[in-house]
């Protein structure tokens, strides 16, 4: 496989509407999904897009995006196979420090879909390599998501198909391979979305799937032990693990949507328990099958953001704590030009000033000037065209952190050097994005450290497994170390 760094392709120039204006992109057609994630390690989110690209179609099936302090120049285009890329992720497969691509793969010249993960492998900031993993089945797939499903410290994958009715998990071994894939049906119903997150606290990522019903399936180590969260016809198109009441267990938010959203919160009381749901509704015109939950105003409470149907934007509403919605926003990313006929987006901090953007892809069949849009978090209520600071513009940390002993049992003392006197936030995330502890205070020039126990913000011991410090200055991720507990 030829390096998939620092070419560029005369066909698709990645250009900016206007000198002014750096929220909107050219791409090439049909994308479909977006992820971001630090993929040259030098400080910033970078941009993953993923397309729909039918056999034998020249279109690129993967878009690589460089983030250089706010400007997105194309870093490549991967075009050697075809897939289309429901949900592209970016994750460390094989342990090595660097993000790499899962992306969907088909092929049909036997006159048969067959259908493959491809892992395209991070080497130091290149993609010059890939596996892939046969799925087994000829049913299009129509989700992925990823969580250490066996508590092995091991990023895992679990994936549905709604045409074939039903889910799976694939199992990583550690060195960038997986192990064929176990599938469970889903006798008379159709899944729309899978999540992961380790809801019950054990150290394995359970799954959540939204169908005609919701339930949840705790991983265990003789297999899946399920309960239902909502009955037959509950109609939800997808849900978010996530801890919502900051209580320090992870519950769960299921979403639909018809005339307006509705949101159910299942809050977690332990023993593989949860609360009768509550119901928010939200008086949202046009609200598609899509949402996503995120602190944009960085209080600690998650807050939601639902896609409008019509392609004329998206709706946030602020979560104030005690289940209190008292403000929204509308954010107004118009149609492209022509018009897509769909629509994704995630929600990343693309600037560096310590706030969550939203980054959009528009899929469009024809080359449009305007298919990839971001919208910057000024962090005052406002989301604007041009990005508001360069985390690359700060030079505060004046070295690499490091983590010693790592893996460590009972505690590791995390060092790092500052330039200038600064108030530092430490934060303590779970593989799947969740803090599990946070600490600020204000730090001297010269060498620092800290002491990790492995507790979390309420004093209880945190389960064996992969954990990722990160080192931020007035709310800016300056960097950060994978640690693992063992």
């Amino acid at each position: 496989m030829k390096k998939l760094s620092l070419v560029l392709f005369a066909s698709f120039i990645l250009s900016f509407t206007s000198d002014k204006n750096k929220s909107t992109y050219q791409i090439p057609i049909s994308a479909f999904s977006v992820t971001a994630g630090d993929i040259d390690l030098d400080g910033d989110n970078d941009i993953i897009v993923g397309h729909r690209t039918p056999w034998l179609d020249e279109n690129p099936v993967v878009t690589i995006l460089n983030n250089n302090n706010g400007d997105f120049t194309f870093a490549d285009t991967i075009k050697d196979f075809y897939g289309y890329q429901e949900n592209i992720l970016l994750t460390d497969v094989n342990n090595n420090g660097y993000k790499d691509i899962i992306a969907f793969k088909v092929d049909f010249s036997t006159n048969t879909a067959e259908r493959d993960i491809r892992v395209i492998y991070n080497n130091q900031g290149v993609y010059d390599s890939f596996k892939n993993f046969s799925l087994n089945k000829t049913d299009p797939f129509t989700d992925i998501e990823i969580g250490d499903i066996n508590d092995d410290s091991f990023i895992d994958l679990a994936l549905i198909s709604n045409n074939g009715q039903f889910w799976g998990i694939i199992y990583n071994d550690g060195y960038g391979n997986f192990s064929n894939p176990q599938y469970f049906e889903t006798i008379d119903a159709h899944p729309n979305s899978i999540k992961c997150g380790d809801i019950n606290g054990d150290g394995r990522a359970d799954i959540v799937l939204c169908q005609q019903s919701v339930e949840v399936f705790f991983s265990t180590e003789d297999g899946f032990e399920n309960i239902q969260l909502e009955g037959n016809l509950s109609g939800k198109f997808d849900s978010e693990i996530v801890d919502f009441d900051l209580d320090g267990d992870l519950d769960v938010l299921t979403y639909g949507s018809w005339h307006y959203a509705y949101v159910n919160y299942h809050e977690n009381i332990g023993d593989m328990q949860f609360k009768n749901p509550i119901e928010f509704i939200f008086d949202t015109e046009n609200a598609s099958a899509r949402f996503s939950i995120t602190d944009f105003d960085n209080n600690q409470h998650p807050d939601l953001i639902f896609e409008i149907s019509d392609f004329n934007g998206y709706w946030i509403y602020y979560n104030n704590g005690g289940f209190q919605f008292t403000d929204s926003l509308f954010v107004n990313i118009p149609p492209a030009n022509p018009k897509e006929r769909s629509r994704n987006f995630q929600c990343a901090d693309m600037d560096g000033n310590g706030y969550q953007d939203i980054i959009c892809v528009k899929t469009v069949d024809k080359i449009a000037p305007d298919n990839l849009e971001i919208k910057y978090n000024n962090g005052e209520g406002d989301f604007v065209d041009n990005p508001i600071s360069n985390v690359n513009d700060i030079n505060i940390l004046n070295s690499s952190i490091s983590a010693y002993p790592n893996p460590f049992q009972k505690k590791t003392t995390i060092q790092f050097e500052l330039n200038t006197s600064s108030l530092i936030t430490i934060s303590i995330t779970n593989i799947n994005g969740q803090i599990v502890y946070q600490q600020h205070r204000k730090y001297t020039v010269g060498k620092q450290q800290f002491i990790w126990d492995g507790k979390n913000t309420k004093g209880y011991r945190c389960n064996p497994g992969t954990y990722i410090a990160n080192i931020s200055i007035d709310n800016k991720t300056q960097n950060q170390i994978k640690i693992i507990i063992n």
